[in-house]
């Protein structure tokens, strides 16, 4: 593009889009590509993102696995690798696994003269102390800006810059899986809770009786996966009936999902309640934040139709989706699995553009 295309674009007056264009060009992410056709003056310059000079990793820490994708600077995935991490694994343990994978893919890549601008690594929690620990030896190892943040926001800058290119002012990015997390962007700007603590969501209250009888009453403990299987088990340990033909210990949120569209009555009323919560949750929040995109993702809305579906269906009747009001729903994220990995590199581009804060 050239400069007035890219000062039209992005509606900034060509005094302020040098300025930002500036640093952006000595430090060799932004170059002057080739020369446009004349109108009638002199040949115009078209500016590129220079994809040949550096590159970003994105590293996504979930549960049992650590994925590690390479990135360019227009956030396309140019590589990735997949190891496990075994349960007596320290965080010292897999920072090596970590180093030498990295090692292994600039390699293969002849990337070792290429510039590395920076790792975002995705988490389920960014306060864990393990998680904080791997930053810290990365940072220090490398040399490099290294962003720890939650997977949900991580995927939310993604899938709000990304895939939809910021069309639209404020997107929720909302995952459920044994934590309810969730990633919120507001006009550009991430909202975050205080300190990074407990995600606000999960822990809103949905049923105010559970709550004053010393239960916690909050979404969390209605739609986890794991919540899920909790109250499963105590139906059945008040001796209700389910097709499940499996010992107690050994159920799982799948076994209840598949269940339930075999049409056992007790997996139904069990994703009933759980998606019933959810969409109170989701009714309240598109209202409060005023929420045009709304991604509903992770292993049970993944899982189960009729979750998804339920979910849906409560906040089109109660916010009269029929009758005009615009709010797009995803199930799927733009990179599928890759979404958390490529979302943390997306974090570190979007630090530079100083989106990130």
């Amino acid at each position: 593009m050239t400069k007035n295309e890219i000062s039209f674009a992005s509606k900034m007056k060509l005094t302020s889009l040098n300025r930002v264009m500036k640093p952006l060009e000595q430090n060799n992410m932004v170059i002057k590509y080739l020369m446009g056709n004349s109108t009638g003056g002199r040949r115009p310059v078209l500016y590129n993102i220079n994809l040949c000079a550096s590159y970003i990793i994105g590293l996504d820490i979930y549960n049992n696995y650590v994925k590690i994708v390479f990135s360019n600077l227009k956030i396309d995935i140019v590589c990735k690798e997949v190891f496990k991490i075994e349960c007596k694994d320290t965080s010292d343990k897999i920072t090596e696994k970590i180093f030498k994978t990295i090692d292994k893919m600039v390699l293969n890549l002849s990337f070792d003269c290429l510039n590395l601008i920076g790792i975002g690594i995705s988490v389920g929690n960014n306060n864990d102390l393990k998680n904080i620990s791997i930053k810290n030896i990365l940072q220090k190892r490398l040399m490099c800006p290294v962003i720890l943040e939650n997977r949900a926001i991580s995927s939310a800058v993604l899938e709000y810059f990304y895939k939809f290119n910021c069309a639209f002012e404020n997107l929720g990015y909302f995952s459920c899986e044994s934590q309810i997390t969730t990633g919120i962007i507001l006009s550009g700007k991430i909202l975050k809770t205080f300190d990074n603590g407990q995600d606000a969501f999960g822990n809103m209250i949905v049923d105010v009786n559970q709550y004053s009888n010393n239960s916690n009453g909050c979404i969390q403990t209605y739609s986890s996966t794991d919540a899920l299987v909790e109250r499963f088990i105590a139906r059945i340990s008040k001796g209700i009936t389910t097709i499940i033909n499996k010992p107690l210990s050994n159920i799982d949120y799948k076994d209840i999902c598949i269940a339930a569209e075999q049409n056992d009555q007790l997996s139904i009323s069990i994703i009933k309640e759980a998606a019933m919560a959810f969409g109170i949750g989701l009714i309240n929040y598109i209202q409060l934040l005023d929420l045009k995109v709304v991604i509903l993702t992770g292993d049970l809305p993944k899982s189960s139709k009729m979750f998804y579906d339920i979910c849906i269906k409560m906040v089109s009747e109660k916010l009269h989706l029929d009758k005009g009001t615009k709010v797009i729903f995803k199930k799927k994220e733009y990179f599928a699995e890759d979404t958390a990995a490529i979302g943390a590199a997306a974090v570190i581009m979007e630090k530079y553009l100083d989106n990130y804060n």
